[in-house]
């Protein structure tokens, strides 16, 4: 079990640096003047979306998964 919590861990680590590293890249973007948005919210939600996604690998990968179970406490 531990193993298949650490190959979890791993993809929402990777997939979560994927959507932060496409972040970085649209800010970079928009700093250059190549796009141009009036949404900044947007880019925010992307970040936000990457840090959520690369925490919840972070505590699957300690095996403790800390953040889906705060996660769900919020939704109830």
């Amino acid at each position: 079990m531990k193993n298949l919590a650490l190959a979890c861990g791993l993809i929402f680590m990777g997939l979560g640096g994927f959507i932060l590293l496409i972040g970085v890249w649209v800010v970079f973007a928009l700093y250059r003047g190549n796009v141009k948005t009036e949404s900044y919210w947007a880019v925010a939600a992307i970040f936000a979306i990457g840090g959520v996604l690369a925490l919840g690998g972070l505590s699957g990968i300690k095996g403790r998964w800390w953040l889906l179970r705060l996660l769900i406490g919020f939704a109830r």
